[in-house]
Parts: C-alpha cells; sequence; structure tokens
C-alpha cells in the first residue's frame, strides 16, 4: 500500500551508491544522470548499516554480497525496497523479514506508481 501523500522520496544509503557505481555499466546508467540525481532533494542519503546490524539478515539472505541492502532497507522506514536481485532478494523469507515493505522489481514498482498516480 502506498502512502497517502503524493511524494517520492528515494532513500539510499553508501554502500547502495558504491554498488550502483560499480555496475554502472551492467545497469546501462550514465554516470552523469546518476550524478545529478542524487544531488536533488529527491534521494535521502541514510548511514550505512553496522556491521553487527547486518549480521542479524545473514542468514535470511542467501548472497553475502546483499546482506547490506536488506539491513539498510530494514532500517529506512520505506514502503518499498525496489531490487534487480531476484535471485537473492526477491525472496519469501525477505518479504516476510521486510513486512511490511514491499520488495518489488523495477516494473512492479513502476506499476504501483501508475495505478497510484504518483
Amino acid at each position: 500500500m502506498l502512502p497517502k501523500r503524493k511524494k517520492l522520496k528515494l532513500l539510499t544509503n553508501p554502500s547502495v551508491i558504491q554498488e550502483a557505481v560499480e555496475h554502472l555499466d551492467k545497469l546501462k546508467i550514465d554516470p552523469i544522470k546518476l550524478e545529478r540525481l542524487l544531488s536533488q532533494n529527491i534521494v535521502v542519503l541514510k548511514a550505512s548499516p553496522s556491521r553487527s546490524f547486518q549480521e542479524k539478515f545473514s542468514k535470511v539472505v542467501k548472497d553475502p554480497d546483499d546482506v547490506h541492502v536488506v539491513a539498510g532497507a530494514s532500517l529506512s522506514g520505506a514502503n518499498f525496497l525496489v531490487t534487480l536481485d531476484k535471485k537473492h532478494i526477491l525472496t519469501p523469507p525477505v518479504r516476510k523479514l521486510l513486512n511490511p515493505m514491499q520488495v518489488v522489481s523495477p516494473k512492479e514498482f513502476w506499476g504501483q506508481l501508475k495505478k497510484y498516480k504518483i
């Protein structure tokens, strides 16, 4: 369920930004466009979760490289975790752990935005 406000705010942390930067080519993201997006008020940078906090998620998240994403999402208070990593993050155990946050693909997320005209 989307919040009643129709203002979109993107939350991220330095670990996620670093991962995106390392995969710009694979994600087909123009570095200049990423820099512009990050400089806008729509993106809120949160602190990366501590290692000890991340350990709480290591048994649920299959890939150790993705633990920081799920741990960060749990701290964010966001309504959605949007990820392309279906194999390791879009799993029933992760969805259950983060409930009521919805874990969705970008396609599902944009479908929600269109549905609610945000």
